[in-house]
């Protein structure tokens, strides 16, 4: 473990719970007499500081330990689901589990297709080309104003 002040470590534990870095700036220090572009800039600094970065290392490689899912336990776990499901009778919950333990290796790939109508190319255009009031009769039509 780095050798982290009680308001680092405490920062970097926040960090982990929020995923915000000026909130866990704002829990671990006093911030009351800081505008919010000072306390940005201070989380910025701290979490860019060399020992902070390898503590939150070291969290995160704790906390994916603790949760590590592999595909091969994913498979395992789908074929024993698969065989209660059987066991039951209930056939539409043994082909799903068959269909995820595909799914899991790739075997049934989704292809999503993107393009413009009928298939085409998808249209473009620069907003900023419109005349002014084209331009604003778009804009209103797209934000609702």
């Amino acid at each position: 473990m780095a050798d982290l002040t009680a308001k680092q470590e405490s920062a970097c534990l926040k960090y982990l719970e929020c995923g915000d870095k000026s909130e866990a700036y704002r829990y671990a220090y006093n911030t009351s007499r800081m505008k919010e572009k000072t306390i940005h800039e201070a989380a910025c600094r701290l979490f860019a500081d060399s020992k902070v970065t390898a503590r939150m290392k070291e969290l995160r490689a704790g906390i994916k330990k603790r949760n590590e899912i592999t595909v091969d336990g994913i498979i395992n776990q789908l074929s024993v689901d698969r065989e209660f499901a059987r066991d039951l009778d209930n056939p539409s919950a043994a082909i799903k589990a068959t269909e995820l333990q595909g799914k899991s290796i790739g075997m049934f790939a989704q292809k999503v297709e993107v393009g413009g109508p009928g298939g085409g190319p998808i249209q473009t255009f620069d907003i900023a080309s419109l005349p002014k009031e084209e331009r604003d009769a778009l804009l209103k039509e797209l934000w609702g104003e």
